[in-house]
């Protein structure tokens, strides 16, 4: 999976869970500064990135998150398989672009 494509994934996932803040949501975001996120938002933000990107998180790993590329670097390192139909289909179109 190329990078790209899991910061594609992660972005859409925020940009669905906070519809106030769409189109805010980039790659370099801050996810507390930024993006206004407490901890209650990440935590929930952990929990959907496991089931979305079939990964187990460590709670050290969300602890460290301070941008959506931290997030992303998180997702890369952990992904084994992804099940969500929209990830699938964005793994296809990076694939077939490059």
């Amino acid at each position: 999976m190329t990078d790209k494509c899991v910061e594609t994934g992660v972005i859409s996932l925020l940009s669905r869970c906070f519809p106030s803040r769409h189109g805010e949501v980039a790659g370099h975001s801050r996810l507390v500064e930024d993006l206004q996120m407490d901890s209650v938002d990440i935590v929930e933000v952990a929990m959907m990135i496991d089931d979305v990107f079939s990964v187990e998180l460590s709670s050290d790993q969300v602890a460290g998150w301070r941008s959506v590329g931290d997030v992303v670097g998180s997702v890369q390192t952990l992904l084994v398989d992804p099940t969500n139909q929209e990830i699938s289909l964005c793994l296809a179109k990076c694939r077939g672009s490059g």
